[in-house]
């Protein structure tokens, strides 16, 4: 059984309204007795400020408002708001703490108590694992970072990224801190330290494809996904089945599809500069090209 009182969710958001409200629907729908907290980096964005005034009839939900004022790091106070996310947690009597981004959407419901348990009991030197989906725009280079161990995926020389489950207790005993430097940053630093970062061969939860983003609190980048829910079709039983079974690594481009159905695959998760998505698409069908078993991955 899902034992929702051990989790507390944390939504980590700057001013991307439509991302937000398509993420808190999936969690509606497949975590609907979890505790969310949201850390707001001091958004400017009216919707989205009213949708919080909305939001706080809902006791599932709370907001918490910062003001980082953190404008020339890059990821603006992302790092702050995870460090005071941890710290509140730790005065808490939650087990795990599941960091997420506001870009992000759950596809299914996988049951993570047994899961976290299970995966966190195997791995002794492991305080954070991942249930998301990897991108295959991305598989040119998928066998330099990802290895397989003992039916999991290991991130090489990462022991932490900005998305996934925190054991609370084993992050408390290292002291855990999110330098703002970033995710390659802390996640090699980490794994210096003897600490795995592992994935999961059925995941429940995958970045939204070409959304705009925000650098130094600037936007960067354009998004084409209009004012309705479920960006990403939800998974159905066929690919559940075939998700269970799974032995592979898991692109979400092999288990669902996009409410628009014209845009290509692979996809792009980060559209911020033309130049890169030609690049990233040239690199990956030349991959495909020279390697015809490309699209059957260890």
């Amino acid at each position: 059984m899902y034992k929702s009182d051990e989790f507390i969710f944390c939504i980590f958001s700057y001013n991307r309204y439509l991302y937000l409200t398509n993420l808190i629907d999936s969690i509606r729908l497949f975590y609907p007795e979890n505790k969310v907290i949201i850390y707001d980096d001091d958004s400017d964005c009216v919707l989205l400020l009213d949708f919080y005034k909305k939001l706080k009839q809902d006791l599932k939900f709370k907001v918490v408002m910062t003001n980082n004022s953190i404008k020339k790091i890059k990821h603006g106070g992302l790092y702050e708001m995870m460090n005071l996310a941890l710290k509140q947690a730790y005065n808490t009597n939650f087990k795990y703490i599941f960091f997420i981004q506001d870009d992000l959407q759950f596809l299914q419901y996988i049951n993570l108590s047994e899961w976290c348990d299970k995966t966190f009991k195997k791995w002794n030197n492991t305080f954070m694992i991942s249930p998301l989906f990897f991108q295959k725009i991305y598989s040119p280079h998928i066998n330099e970072y990802i290895e397989k161990k003992k039916g999991d995926f290991l991130f090489k020389n990462y022991g932490v990224a900005d998305i996934g489950i925190i054991y609370l207790e084993r992050a408390k005993k290292i002291g855990l801190k999110f330098d703002n430097k970033g995710e390659k940053h802390n996640g090699n630093n980490y794994y210096k330290k003897n600490h795995q970062l592992i994935f999961s061969s059925n995941p429940c939860l995958s970045w939204v494809p070409w959304v705009y983003s925000y650098k130094n609190k600037n936007k960067k980048g354009l998004s084409f996904h209009n004012n309705v829910s479920a960006y990403i079709k939800y998974i159905n039983e066929n690919n559940k089945l075939k998700l269970y079974q799974n032995k592979k690594i898991p692109f979400m481009e092999d288990y669902t599809s996009l409410d628009n159905s014209w845009i290509p695959k692979p996809y792009i998760f980060l559209n911020l500069s033309f130049k890169n998505t030609i690049i990233a698409y040239l690199k990956y069908w030349k991959y495909v090209i020279l390697n015809p078993l490309a699209n059957d991955q260890k």
